[in-house]
């Protein structure tokens, strides 16, 4: 018997046990097919760097659901209340952003048990807590492919700021905020009260291994490493 955490809840602490009769799929790259007239095999195929979303299928057991004065709403707010979209499976660390999920039948089995199903929909890959944020300088990416990471700017002078990875310049214009916020997998550029900034050249990313990363103010970077399910 395993557990799942939803909205910061652990699902054993509601008497909903995970059983482990369970599989995650392997993230799989999407690879597109364009016609091509006059070419023998009549196609062509090219893979666009990003990966399709997950689904799969998690069963549940609550036994003695009557002695557990567990109800139907109790499930139901258990897997629905939206505070997050988190899911962790049998850990602590690791999650997965929900896309989407469905609750299926609930079974009453022998012994006063109910059984019932979940399937997720989920991005490709996990995601590690990160409590502390990283500095400029070597910048390790421990995941399994590049990842978009989370940049946050202290600028108290005022100048216009500039982070520069890997070699590639990434500039934000008519920057007057002191706190702003790079985020790089939604591509935008935001501080505190929610104003948006304009940028020049491609938001950063972290490719696999060592990465070389500086910015001309005060920085600290959330890394967003991807991993598999293992």
């Amino acid at each position: 018997m395993g557990y799942i955490i939803l909205n910061g809840i652990k699902s054993t602490d509601k008497g909903i046990l995970l059983l482990s009769d369970y599989s995650i799929p392997v993230a799989k790259e999407t690879i597109e097919e364009i016609s091509v007239l006059g070419r023998q095999e009549g196609t062509l195929t090219y893979k666009t760097g990003t990966y399709k979303d997950l689904s799969f299928t998690l069963n549940f057991i609550i036994k003695n659901w009557k002695r557990a004065k567990i109800e139907m709403k109790d499930i139901l707010n258990f897997v629905f209340l939206d505070f997050d979209d988190k899911l962790f499976i049998n850990n602590e660390e690791y999650y997965y952003t929900i896309v989407n999920k469905e609750l299926g039948s609930l079974n009453h089995t022998k012994g006063m048990a109910v059984e019932f199903s979940v399937t997720f929909k989920v991005r490709p890959f996990l995601r590690k807590v990160e409590n502390l944020p990283t500095s400029v300088g070597e910048v390790v990416n421990n995941g399994v492919v590049p990842c978009l990471p989370l940049f946050e700017l202290n600028n108290t002078s005022g100048q216009r700021v500039t982070i520069t990875c890997n070699g590639q310049e990434f500039r934000i214009e008519n920057q007057r905020s002191n706190k702003i916020y790079v985020d790089c997998e939604r591509k935008i550029v935001y501080d505190d009260e929610g104003t948006n900034f304009k940028t020049q050249g491609e938001f950063p990313k972290l490719e696999l291994g060592s990465n070389t990363v500086t910015c001309n103010v005060d920085c600290k970077i959330f890394k967003k490493e991807l991993f598999l399910y293992w």
